[in-house]
């Protein structure tokens, strides 16, 4: 996995859920002046009546962390972190209630730990 970082690959992201209990989304993962910052993507949403469905395309480079919701429940968020691989795949690095998973991602984004450390083959 040298080299992780520079291609850039286009994924596709759809999900449906109660907007009063989470909407949609994806963004990409930073840190940033000494915190962990989300920067959104714009995709579509549409509005039904207690529903609303994101969807669209976004673009990720390898080495990337993207965080990804499709929905929640009263109790739930389903919320997931992945690593954008340098063959174009996303592959789960954390769950949002996993603080040991999501402990290694920061100190990823933080320089401190390297792609091979967040994926085990």
């Amino acid at each position: 996995m040298e080299n992780i970082t520079g291609m850039e690959f286009e994924f596709s992201f759809e999900a449906t859920s109660d907007p009063r209990k989470g909407v949609p989304y994806v963004a990409k993962l930073v840190y940033r002046n000494g915190k962990l910052e989300r920067e959104f993507y714009n995709l579509n949403r549409t509005w039904g009546k207690n529903m609303v469905t994101v969807s669209g395309k976004y673009k990720a480079k390898s080495g990337d962390i993207i965080e990804r919701r499709s929905g929640a429940s009263w109790k739930n968020d389903y919320r997931y972190w992945f690593l954008v691989t340098p063959d174009g795949k996303q592959v789960k690095v954390a769950d949002i209630d996993d603080s040991e998973a999501k402990v290694q991602v920061i100190e990823y984004l933080k320089g401190n730990l390297k792609a091979e450390d967040l994926v085990e083959e």
